[in-house]
């Protein structure tokens, strides 16, 4: 789970560290400082097996929101039933133990009693919106929209569409094809995976030729190996992966 080709996956390194600031929010003005780094840790395996388990259900969550803030908020607010401690300022924030600190417990059903509300009043306003918006304008875009993304299709992130003809540029410029309103899912596919692949073999050559400028500068020709390590780095990353994988993209039904 935490690694992926071998190597750390980044992405559970940050939603791990994420997960443990969630963690202790809710209860970090009634534990020890011992107990809040217990809690912090214990968010961080909470959060990436709910981040695991979302796609299994059918629920698309690319960056962990719900993973970070649903799964880790929930053990944040059990933790004060467990290792809540009453509060003797003025405040009276809390006003009972938890289990680890003599209390009974009431403090824990008191805290789920507040997860299943808030659960069910999320629930209901979110159903009560989405379906008005998808009876009203329409909740989902078109299909060439969800298959090449928002970020080309409106911002041209990565690349360029042009909504006149329906040509799809790289980064570079460079034609890839011309896409129709009446082109089917697989046709869209492979063409999204044509100008995926020409947008690796773009990158291969500004690297390739970023590595030459380097070699040929002034400045590095005492260390050339140092100096434009990164450059040969990323050229071989983006030679070896393919663009499939490194875009991890993930094909739904229309």
């Amino acid at each position: 789970m935490l690694k992926t080709k071998g190597k750390v996956d980044i992405a559970y390194v940050c939603n791990g560290i994420l997960a443990g600031l969630v963690g202790i929010t809710s209860v970090c003005v009634a534990i020890s400082p011992l107990e809040a780094i217990i809690i912090g840790a214990l968010s961080a395996p909470v959060t990436l097996v709910v981040f695991e388990l979302l796609p299994r259900l059918g629920v698309d969550d690319p960056v962990g929101a719900v993973a970070v803030h649903m799964g880790a908020g929930v053990w944040s607010l059990l933790a004060v039933g467990i290792f809540g401690t009453r509060d003797a300022t003025e405040e009276s924030l809390l006003t009972r133990n938890g289990l680890l600190h003599g209390g009974d417990a009431s403090l824990l059903l008191a805290q789920t009693m507040y997860i299943l509300c808030c659960t069910g009043w999320s629930a209901l306003a979110t159903f009560i919106l989405m379906t008005s918006i998808d009876k009203t304008i329409g909740l989902r875009c078109d299909l060439k929209h969800e298959i090449f993304g928002a970020d080309l299709m409106e911002h041209s992130v990565g690349g360029h569409f042009d909504h006149s003809t329906g040509a799809v540029f790289t980064k570079s410029g460079r034609l890839v094809a011309t896409i129709h309103d009446n082109m089917d899912a697989e046709a869209l596919w492979e063409t999204f995976y044509r100008y995926e692949k020409q947008n690796a073999d773009d990158e291969v050559v500004q690297l390739e030729n970023s590595i030459e400028s380097c070699l040929d500068s002034p400045q590095t020709k005492a260390t050339p190996d140092v100096e434009c390590s990164g450059f040969r780095f990323r050229a071989r990353l983006a030679k070896d992966e393919p663009a499939e994988s490194r875009n991890d993209v993930h094909q739904t039904s229309p």
